[in-house]
């Protein structure tokens, strides 16, 4: 049977239905539609239609809540349902919205509050002042940091400061919980400083006074050899001068016997 065309157009609103009307059936999308043009597509069983800028599918099907969430379909549609519990992307991560969470599963620090994010482990440098602006390090044994103002600074170090937390004022830090310690002893960190500072003093001058001494030790054995030396000599000395005495004795004597016999 020859197919026939219609050329003309048909008004369908005073004359009822049409009844056992069938489209056209493609695979897939015809290659250049024209607006408003109708077919069935056999590939993905459905309806389309072309409205000028895309083709679009009539006989989506309704996602299921576990593809509305994921968004791991693009051959279904969102019901109001779903949209009702949707967080758009744009509410994420942003003010007003919802926090996210990062690759170790925890909320990222530039979404948290600031009080939140601004605690600081730090460790006491070594020598500083307690309390001054030098005083604290983000790292054991490392230089000072600069304090800022609405910080929460918590001490490691061990001493009497381990496990306190501390603010900077602007001047000096200020315990956020101050722990009531008499003045004797809140004064002690400085006051052990000043005595290790001593007894390195001390312990350098024992130095000093130990090679003083070694020195003098070795002065005074040289010295007491050369008064040994001086010994051995004044003896022979003496015994020089003994012989001496014994000669001009003699000699006395003699001149005394000559003096006698020419008288």
């Amino acid at each position: 049977m020859a197919k026939k065309r219609i050329l003309r157009d048909y008004d369908f609103d005073q004359c009822g239905e049409i009844q056992n009307a069938k489209v056209h059936n493609i695979l897939g999308n015809p290659l250049s539609p024209v607006e408003s043009q109708f077919w069935y597509d056999k590939t993905a069983h459905t309806l389309k239609f072309y409205n000028g800028t895309k083709n679009i599918d009539t006989g989506l099907e309704l996602a299921t809540d576990v593809q509305a969430e994921t968004g791991t379909s693009e051959t279904v549609a969102i019901n109001p349902k779903q949209l009702a519990t949707k967080i758009n992307l744009t509410e994420k991560g942003a003010n007003n919205g919802v926090a996210t969470l990062g690759a170790d599963g925890k909320v990222p620090a530039i979404q948290l509050p600031s009080y939140v994010d601004d605690i600081l482990e730090t460790y006491i440098v070594s020598g500083a002042t307690a309390l001054s602006s030098g005083w604290l390090s983000l790292t054991s044994g490392g230089s000072a940091l600069t304090p800022e103002t609405g910080k929460i600074y918590v001490v490691l170090s061990s001493g009497i400061y381990q496990n306190r937390t501390f603010r900077w004022g602007g001047s000096v830090y200020g315990e956020v919980s101050p722990t009531e310690i008499p003045p004797i002893i809140a004064g002690l960190p400085d006051r052990v400083t000043a005595l290790e500072t001593r007894m390195t003093t001390a312990e350098g001058n024992i130095t000093t006074n130990t090679n003083n001494i070694s020195s003098l030790g070795t002065r005074m054995t040289t010295a007491e050899g050369n008064i040994t030396s001086l010994g051995t000599r004044m003896i022979t000395a003496e015994g020089k001068i003994t012989t001496l005495e014994n000669a001009v004795s003699g000699v006395e004597t003699l001149l005394h016997t000559i003096n006698s016999g020419s008288n």
